[in-house]
């Protein structure tokens, strides 16, 4: 038996492990509740305690994609690199594998919608400066061209799933 074991145990066993324990499991139901309740004033004034609770734990939850208004495109987000001596790639946000790459690509998702919009525009020349870093491998970057890009989707039983390919250069980054 580990020793560090040893130490859990009698914290779960003392009656101040069992009182914190039971305080723990308290705030985390209660915050559970609270974030589930229909909009009200309650919800309101409850969450405000709660959410911080919600968010440490993970255990916030977006019902977006079934509202009465779903998104009605597909978005994407590309940067096009050009090196000083003339060559060029693409950067193109994560996406992971099967596994636990769902918990990455969800962050780097949620990040390209909101870094595309026009209101989020201070985000910018970081994206741009991160991603010449990250695609130089020692080569000189010329310029780094964010690209937003969407289709329209279809409804179901369309004869199409998606329109045609959009996009438009949002922002142009060049070193100092």
């Amino acid at each position: 038996m580990r020793p560090d074991a040893c130490l859990v145990e009698r914290f779960e066993a003392s009656p101040l492990g069992r009182a914190l324990l039971s305080a723990f499991l308290f705030v985390v139901l209660a915050a559970i509740v609270v974030v589930n309740l229909p909009q009200s004033k309650l919800r309101s004034t409850a969450s405000d305690a709660t959410d911080p609770v919600i968010d440490v734990l993970g255990l916030n939850q977006n019902w977006n994609v079934f509202a009465p208004d779903p998104r009605r495109e597909s978005l994407g987000l590309r940067a096009r690199v050009t090196f000083a001596d003339g060559s060029e790639t693409t950067w193109r946000p994560y996406v992971g594998g099967n596994l636990v790459g769902h918990y990455r690509d969800y962050r780097w998702g949620k990040y390209m919608e909101n870094v595309r919009l026009d209101e989020n525009r201070e985000l910018w020349p970081g994206l741009a400066a991160w991603v010449a870093r990250n695609q130089a491998h020692g080569r000189r970057v010329r310029k780094v061209v964010l690209v937003r890009r969407w289709r329209e989707l279809k409804p179901p039983g369309a004869d199409a799933n998606e329109g045609p390919q959009r996009s438009y250069l949002f922002y142009t980054w060049r070193p100092s």
